[in-house]
């Protein structure tokens, strides 16, 4: 059957779906692109509000009728992953020369769409996306490979554990049958219930954040500003001591020890030490 053309519904199911968009090819297979690299770069941006988003990219994948709408999943982790280029390029001080950083953001992107790409079946898409989800999720992949869109589940569902995980495949097992309307019906009815029910843990008072980035402005902490100045004196005086790793002991230890005598502070048991690797 052409893509073009309308099913024929039994008047059961009728109901759950909505009605057909005829688009040529190309124009559906350029609209399967650009949502999905929205649905990367707006889910992975860093706003918490808009990471759920992610969790949307395997409903986009069971629109494709043909092999290149498969690439979508491309443009999701192209999108979702160009940051890593000025990282790699800040953490690996590259300079001007891109080749490294880029080389990380193209196995990153391939890797992460291999699945996809690779399990692709268009009579069993659901399965395909469910398999590929899977893959993603399980070692060697799961340990190179970063915008899984199951972690979005965590803002859908929070606090339901393997419930969550487990909504959003059953979601995409039944996509097909129920059609995109009562699925998104049924994806924001249990967000909202999931959200009614959830209480935020409790603040442990003995979690500190401490910036290790020395050289660099000291954290400002409200609860207590004696670990600020702690923080201050410790990235002053490690700064002007030289490490050596002869010793047993950890270098990050040895230098918390020596910036708390010098300071004349007693070690603080909040402190997070830590000293460029030898």
């Amino acid at each position: 059957m052409n893509i073009t053309e309308t099913a024929t519904a039994s008047p059961s199911r009728a109901r759950w779906r909505i009605p057909s968009i005829h688009l040529p090819d190309q124009a559906r297979t350029a609209v399967l692109f650009v949502t999905s690299a929205a649905i990367g770069g707006a889910g992975w941006s860093g706003d918490p509000a808009l990471t759920y988003l992610a969790l949307l990219i395997p409903f986009v994948y069971l629109h494709s009728r043909r092999r290149l709408d498969t690439l979508c999943v491309v443009f999701y982790y192209a999108a979702a992953t160009w940051s890593v280029i000025p990282g790699a390029q800040g953490f690996f001080r590259t300079g001007h020369n891109f080749v490294l950083p880029l080389a990380i953001w193209a196995a990153l992107v391939a890797l992460g769409s291999a699945p996809w790409l690779g399990f692709y079946s268009r009579r069993y898409l659901p399965v395909s996306a469910i398999v590929a989800l899977t893959a993603l999720a399980l070692p060697p992949l799961s340990l190179v490979t970063v915008a899984h869109p199951l972690i979005a589940a965590g803002h859908w569902f929070p606090g339901t554990r393997w419930f969550g995980l487990c909504m959003g495949i059953i979601l995409i097992a039944v996509y097909r049958r129920f059609g995109a309307t009562m699925t998104l019906a049924v994806l924001i009815a249990a967000s909202i219930a999931t959200h009614a029910r959830f209480h935020h843990p409790v603040h442990d008072p003995h979690i500190f954040a401490v910036n290790t980035n020395f050289g660099g402005e000291p954290t400002h902490d409200a609860i207590d500003s004696r670990l600020e100045f702690e923080e201050r004196v410790i990235q002053q005086i490690a700064l002007a001591i030289p490490t050596r790793c002869s010793s047993s002991r950890s270098p990050s230890f040895q230098i918390g020890m020596e910036c708390t005598k010098h300071a004349g502070l007693p070690p603080s048991r909040n402190s997070s030490f830590s000293t460029p690797a030898c």
